[in-house]
């Protein structure tokens, strides 16, 4: 009987010394893996360090603050996007109340629109009037723009000038003029409703000057704008309140400002004229609206009321209530016009009423003629600028009233270049635009080196001259952007740089100028004495408008000084002798020397 072979697996043999090899590849495998993920590590940190530092820290970084709420540049750049998005490059220099550069100018005026966003915001939730952002919100999300807070609070802003500044009010076609009194008014009634034309009666009449109400016809009015027209509170209400046809009643404002008044004056002391001075008197006076009230004046002081208590009391002149009657000195002149008369005046009598036509008073009666009346007509684009300003001026009146109201810029320079750089870049990849605005001057066999700057596209730029040319001896590097050499003329130059990113190109127009080396002209002094004041102005010849003079080798005599602005050696010498010393003259972009010797006797 045959025996059952056995099946045996030969197990394999691994000797100690290839084992350890193993090891060594697995151990060799983890500190590869461990030094990439530590590089992987490192990289993402300094990656993050850098994000952070360019990045994140800059935009948190406090630009704006208004009242207490701030606004991060982040939020100042959200709102230049904004408003640069809607803007064309040429349009730029529509701005120029805000800067000395276009985009500057710009990037001002949106930082103003900031601070008066945040002004109507908070000063319309005083006065009790808001928009829910919620709303501004479902509307920016319906129409696919991009929610952030720049956008609501810019339209926030929108609307809440648009609820108080409605496109559409109650307006009045009209004509008014301003009398002094109640009796004059109703002798000007009298005359229109004989048929005399309302135009001639106000320009022979009417105490609103003409740069406020031509021929008496303020056109269609709202009743702000009426007021706003005429410096009262009341005239609009009046007028909007009026029905057409047929003129009004005589109805006094007590609000309105005219410019005519009424004095009465007393002297009290006189200096007759001299063959080299004019005649002058001392007054004192009281300063009225109409030319009744100047004589119910004149009948209190003739009934002996104190002048200066009365002029406390009834004086419509700015400080009068403090003051009271005093005026000081009056110099006679060829134009004294109504005043004339005070010279001839005897001391401590009271004058007769004296028109003023420029100076200010308050209260006169109205005659009005409402032409037509629209309770929804559209305003002119004039007209809602006024109302919007009015509007706005009211709103800083409302927070005004908070002694602790501020506002705030804290843009740096280095803040502005980095959101104007973001803005520029938010128009497209490779977006540029030239930052340099002049060209600093250079000066003949001076070296001379200026970098042009562009915002936006900061890499792989290249500039260069499309019309007109540089100063023989100055040339531009087309990748740095650097004018440099040694100009070897004088003289001004135009001409057009263009920048140009291989995406974008931007170019603008420069003048430059090179001006005459400067020299020194005075070659020799005069002579010095001991104990003897002594005085000489050193001259130089050159193009600058200013110089700085300084000593670089030797001195002057003890008792004797160079002023480095004036070029002037002046004092008392106090030694004898001969000094020798060289001078330098520095004009701000180059320099010249000469050698001197000033002898003390």
């Amino acid at each position: 009987m045959s025996k059952k072979q056995r099946n045996t697996k030969h197990e394999q043999f691994v000797s100690k010394h290839r084992n350890s090899g193993s090891l060594w590849r697995k151990h060799g495998r983890k500190i590869i893996i461990s030094i990439i993920l530590v590089v992987i590590i490192a990289a993402l940190s300094v990656g993050g360090w850098s994000y952070y530092e360019y990045q994140v820290k800059p935009n948190n970084q406090a630009a704006i603050r208004v009242n207490g709420v701030s606004f991060n540049l982040r939020y100042y750049i959200n709102m230049l996007e904004i408003y640069y998005g809607d803007v064309s490059p040429v349009s730029l220099e529509d701005y120029s109340d805000y800067g000395d550069q276009e985009v500057e100018q710009f990037a001002g005026y949106v930082e103003q629109q900031i601070v008066q966003n945040e002004i109507i915001k908070q000063a319309s939730l005083a006065m009790g009037v808001q928009i829910e952002r919620d709303d501004i919100e479902a509307k920016l999300k319906k129409s696919n723009t991009p929610v952030t807070d720049a956008r609501v609070d810019l339209l926030v802003a929108q609307e809440l000038i648009e609820k108080q500044v409605p496109s559409t009010q109650p307006q009045v076609r009209i004509q008014a003029m301003l009398l002094e009194n109640e009796s004059v008014a109703q002798e000007v009634i009298a005359r229109l409703q004989a048929g005399d034309s309302f135009e001639q009666v106000a320009n022979g009449l009417s105490k609103i000057p003409d740069s406020k109400i031509v021929n008496g016809d303020l056109g269609w009015v709202t009743g702000r704008e009426a007021d706003l027209t005429v410096d009262s509170t009341k005239f609009g209400d009046m007028v909007l309140g009026t029905n057409t046809g047929g003129f009004s009643n005589p109805v006094y404002d007590d609000t309105v400002t005219k410019t005519f008044g009424y004095w009465v004056i007393k002297v009290v002391e006189k200096n007759d004229a001299t063959d080299t001075t004019s005649a002058a008197i001392h007054i004192q006076g009281i300063l009225v609206g109409s030319e009744q009230e100047a004589n119910d004046v004149i009948d209190k002081l003739n009934a002996d009321a104190d002048i200066d208590e009365l002029a406390k009391e009834l004086s419509e002149l700015s400080g009068a209530a403090d003051s009271g009657a005093e005026l000081g000195w009056m110099i006679e002149t060829q134009d004294a016009g109504d005043f004339q008369v005070l010279f001839d005046l005897p001391l401590n009598e009271i004058s007769t009423p004296i028109s003023d036509n420029q100076t200010e008073t308050k209260g006169g009666y109205w005659v009005f003629n409402v032409l037509e009346k629209d309770d929804n007509r559209g305003l002119t684009n004039d007209q809602k600028n006024m109302l919007i300003n009015d509007f706005l001026e009211r709103c800083s009146a409302e927070l005004e009233k908070d002694p602790e109201y501020s506002v705030e810029s804290l843009l740096t320079e280095e803040m502005r270049v980095f959101a104007i750089n973001e803005a520029v870049l938010s128009q497209g990849e490779g977006s540029v635009f030239i930052r340099t605005r002049s060209l600093p001057a250079g000066e003949v066999g001076v070296s001379y080196f200026h970098r042009l700057e562009a915002y936006g596209n900061q890499k792989g730029n290249t500039w260069s001259i499309t019309e007109g040319n540089l100063f023989d001896g100055l040339s531009l590097d087309g990748s740095t952007g650097v004018i440099s050499g040694i100009p070897e003329l004088s003289g001004g130059h135009s001409l057009t740089i263009e920048v140009n990113s291989g995406l974008h190109y931007w170019t603008q127009d420069f003048v430059m100028r090179v001006q005459l080396p400067v020299s020194v002209i005075t070659d020799s002094l005069p002579d010095a004495e001991i104990g003897v004041d002594y005085l000489v102005i050193l001259e130089a010849f050159g193009e600058s408008f200013s110089y700085t003079w300084t000593i670089i080798d030797g001195s002057l005599p003890d008792g004797l000084a160079l002023s480095e602005t004036m070029g002037r050696i002046s004092g008392t010498p106090t030694t004898t002798g001969t000094f020798d010393f060289t001078i330098q003259v520095d004009d701000g972009l180059g320099k010249a020397t000469q050698t001197l010797s000033l002898s003390v006797r």
